[in-house]
């Protein structure tokens, strides 16, 4: 390597960590504290059996259904525990060093695959500071997408050398996150599109028979992969999904085409835009169904058709690479579009961190040959492109900046996805936590409005109305939301708070042995804590 090409990689560098730099001082927030703070394989003794053979809460019985089975993730956050006694900030430097990680392997594989040198700075440039990213990076269970990712573009690498890690790499893909299973086909399509890198002392016959090798062998890991994952959570793909996350459950398979081109739409709309972003997109923030814009449907449609032309345009011209980045993006995104199998989370910007390194490179491409070819506009395109990466670059570092504090990125969540009702009752739940009941309230109220047939809403309702010193009016709202949603942990959690109050602790025992069998807990292991 020469002294340009390292100067180029640490700018590279750079970039990944100053986007994040704001969520080094972050608490855990949201998911990370049931996933991480909550979580006995990452907190307690190391037991593989726990990790592998539980699901990624690792949580068994009362929470068997939340259908995510993420080992790898788990078994890597254990040492970051350990070592660090538990601070938040050695998760999110991680989280930081994978971002960067992925950066440079970004520009490995565009490289690898044919792209120029200029092509794949600019693209891996634009990958490290897109503000969709920071879901990714600056929320600490986005480390599951970036494992994934990266040993996505580390097999890509080692394959295209004929090298056995790529089976492995393939492998740690999965076990960091199931839309890691896209490493297969994708290999598969780099093996028919017959690219590789020149392996030193073997002939290119035995280097793309050792390919082969390695295809069948990874098919073998993934099968006994997923054998395990389905024996753990009880189904292939998720079975127990809540209207509340994905109201696609109960809507036909046309619906979900038709909800594809808005998520398609609205992904690219975030990536290049940069806002707004929001921590969740539940119900009825992305609307479906009968509620779905035209102006979305003709959106993602015109997307959709600029990538099969591309895709025609590149087998006409026979670029292998432009064919593969294309194929690459729309079967990522196929993965994440609630088309083949609906997802626990309809819609998530970290969802897009794995399909955004094809598009990326493809960015990249582009703006490379403008600058390349129109000598009298290159000026002019330079400028473009890096005024776009400087605002991008603040729009990430304030969205990161977001991720600081739950109080912070609820009240981010609630103003950039207001018609989402989860948004609403995250942003209210904090509230109520400290004591702010006139600012809870109206979030309250439109969390009951948006989705009344929830029972988090009612319970949060029922807070309120206790806070304010109405507990008759609060035990009506308790018991409205236990007759909702009895399986639910928050409502049972603030309803037993309640009782337990006031001195009712048989009434809260009754409450959560309701709760457990709800769950599915047999009735001698019920036990209050």
């Amino acid at each position: 390597m020469n002294a340009r090409a390292g100067v180029a990689l640490a700018m590279l560098g750079v970039l990944g960590t100053l986007v994040s730099a704001p969520a080094w001082h972050a608490g855990w927030v949201l998911d990370d504290t049931p996933a991480i703070v909550d979580s006995i394989c990452v907190t307690g003794a190391l037991r593989l059996d726990a990790i592998f053979l539980g699901n990624f809460w690792c949580e068994l019985g009362m929470f068997r259904t939340i259908e995510s089975w993420r080992p790898w993730t788990v078994l890597a956050w254990w040492p970051v525990w350990q070592l660090s006694s538990g601070a938040p900030w050695a998760f999110q430097m991680l989280n930081t060093v994978l971002h960067v990680a992925c950066t440079l392997a970004t520009f490995g594989v565009a490289r690898d695959i044919g792209a120029a040198r200029t092509a794949a700075w600019l693209g891996a440039a634009w990958f490290a500071v897109l503000p969709i990213h920071m879901d990714a990076v600056a929320g600490k269970v986005g480390a599951a997408d970036l494992w994934s990712t990266l040993f996505v573009l580390g097999s890509v690498r080692y394959f295209l050398r004929a090298r056995w890690s790529a089976a492995w790499l393939a492998l740690g893909a999965f076990l960091a996150k199931e839309t890691g299973v896209l490493v297969f086909p994708l290999l598969g399509v780099v093996e028919v599109l017959r690219l590789g890198v020149a392996v030193p002392f073997m002939a290119p016959d035995a280097a793309m028979r050792r390919r082969r090798t390695i295809l069948v062998m990874i098919a073998v890991l993934m099968a006994g992969a997923m054998a395990l994952r389905t024996s753990v959570i009880g189904a292939v793909t998720s079975a127990h999904i809540p209207f509340g996350v994905n109201p696609l459950v109960a809507e036909p398979w046309t619906a979900r085409m038709a909800a594809s081109l808005v998520f398609l739409c609205k992904y690219h709309v975030l990536a290049i835009v940069g806002h707004p972003l929001s921590a969740d997109y539940s119900y009825a923030a992305v609307p479906v169904g009968a509620g779905i814009s035209a102006v979305y449907l003709v959106c993602g449609a015109l997307v959709l058709l600029g990538w099969v032309g591309l895709l025609v345009w590149a087998i006409l011209r026979r670029d292998r690479t432009l064919v593969l980045l294309v194929l690459w993006f729309l079967g990522a995104f196929g993965l994440v579009s609630n088309v083949p199998f609906l997802l626990p989370a309809m819609f998530a910007e970290r969802l897009f961190y794995g399909p955004s390194v094809p598009l990326a490179i493809v960015v990249g491409i582009v703006v490379a040959a403008l600058l390349d070819r129109s000598t009298r506009l290159a000026s002019f395109f330079r400028f473009v492109f890096v005024a776009i990466v400087c605002v991008h670059v603040v729009a990430a570092m304030l969205h990161a900046w977001a991720f600081t504090s739950e109080r912070r990125i609820t009240a981010v969540t609630a103003a950039n996805a207001p018609d989402s009702a989860r948004a609403r009752a995250w942003y209210a739940r904090v509230l109520l936590r400290e004591g702010e009941i006139r600012s809870a309230e109206p979030h309250v109220v439109a969390a009951l409005a948006i989705m009344p047939d929830w029972g988090v809403p009612w319970a949060l309702a029922g807070a309120l109305h206790d806070l304010e010193g109405r507990p008759e009016r609060a035990l009506e709202h308790f018991r409205a939301a236990m007759q909702r949603d009895p399986q639910d942990a928050e409502v049972t959690d603030l309803f037993i708070q309640f009782l337990v109050r006031y001195g009712h602790v048989e009434q809260a025992r009754e409450v959560y042995a309701s709760h457990a069998h709800a769950r599915g807990v047999p009735h001698e292991s019920v036990t209050m804590p």
